[in-house]
């Protein structure tokens, strides 16, 4: 889909860019087609630091399909552009995993934890 007035395309989501656009009265006006959340797999280690996009986490586990030696954190971001600037691109952040009973850097911030068979596994923020 194209919005005809800013003739940007958002796959088949309507166009949300302009304040003024004729195409934010479509059915999914209320929804922004940048906010979402996706997955990324963070590899386990103390020296594994996975740089992903800023946003919320709202999800550690494991996914069916992740890989081994990794756990997969879901994280709820935008995409930001120069069309829609009261949402800037949010900075990276840094994520790594720890092991129970290995070693914390102090400056490392606790996001979440996940239980795979045996193995406890810890995903912090590095800043």
């Amino acid at each position: 889909m194209r919005c005809p007035k800013c003739k940007h395309q958002w796959h088949n989501q309507p166009c949300l860019m302009e304040a003024d656009c004729s195409c934010k009265t479509s059915r999914n006006s209320d929804r922004d087609p940048r906010r979402r959340v996706l997955r990324y797999d963070i590899a386990v280690g103390p020296d594994e630091l996975t740089k992903v996009p800023g946003g919320d986490i709202v999800h550690i586990g494991v996914a069916p399909n992740t890989r081994p030696g990794y756990v997969t954190a879901w994280i709820e971001t935008w995409e930001g552009d120069e069309h829609f600037p009261a949402r800037p691109m949010l900075p990276t952040q840094n994520l790594l995993v720890y092991g129970t009973g290995w070693p914390i850097n102090d400056a490392d911030k606790h996001m979440g934890s996940v239980i795979t068979g045996v193995f406890v596994w810890h995903v912090y923020q590095r800043p």
